[in-house]
């Protein structure tokens, strides 16, 4: 439902983000004028002349929300995008990859409009899991109907020799659904579990 993308958003040639997003939404990229003249500002009150190639960091996506970058010239931007399976629609946020302009921009920008804009579902109750000894699939086969509901949702991370199993829920449905999900994982996984 959120997609975040770091970095890319430079003045340089090997900066493809901001074109590889038109291109996989199927938008063209718009000059967005609050976002030159912000560039503009920052060079001169450094004093110096501003490169050409530092234009197509005022471009963004057509469609997009600019995110404001106050400490550097990349400027972020999140937009929705068109419903796809089942008439949904996805967030996709896209910010500069240098993290002292990057965290600012998602804590105070991205982090209370998601927030504000949240239907209450994403928000999970979630328990982890660390499991040596079992393979990927051998713990799929142990858990893969606890999630036949729809209630509980799985994952995994393979970091060889180690696998991470990621047990979530609704919050709605309490922290007493989740205490008897994560229940069920340590019956079916035993010893193999050494960390939670």
């Amino acid at each position: 439902e959120v997609l975040v993308l770091t970095g890319g958003l430079g003045p340089t040639g090997d900066d493809l983000t901001r074109a590889a997003v038109a291109r996989a939404l199927e938008v063209e990229l718009e000059l967005d004028q609050g976002s030159l003249e912000h560039i503009q500002g920052l060079f001169r009150r450094f004093g110096r002349e501003m490169p050409e190639n530092n234009l197509k960091q005022a471009r963004v996506p057509e469609g997009a929300e600019v995110i404001a970058n106050e400490l550097g010239t990349a400027p972020g931007y999140r937009l929705v995008t068109s419903p796809g399976p089942g008439d949904r629609k996805a967030v996709m946020v896209v910010l500069p990859g240098v993290p002292r302009e990057m965290r600012p921009m998602f804590d105070e920008q991205v982090l209370p409009w998601l927030a504000g804009n949240s239907s209450g579902h994403s928000q999970n109750l979630t328990a982890s899991f660390q499991v040596f000894g079992l393979s990927e699939s051998a713990i799929d086969e142990r858990l893969a109907d606890l999630a036949e509901d729809g209630q509980v949702r799985l994952g995994f991370r393979a970091s060889f020799p180690t696998i991470a199993v990621k047990v979530s829920v609704d919050r709605g449905l309490g922290e007493e659904r989740m205490a008897e999900a994560a229940a069920e994982v340590r019956a079916r996984l035993g010893a193999a579990i050494y960390g939670q």
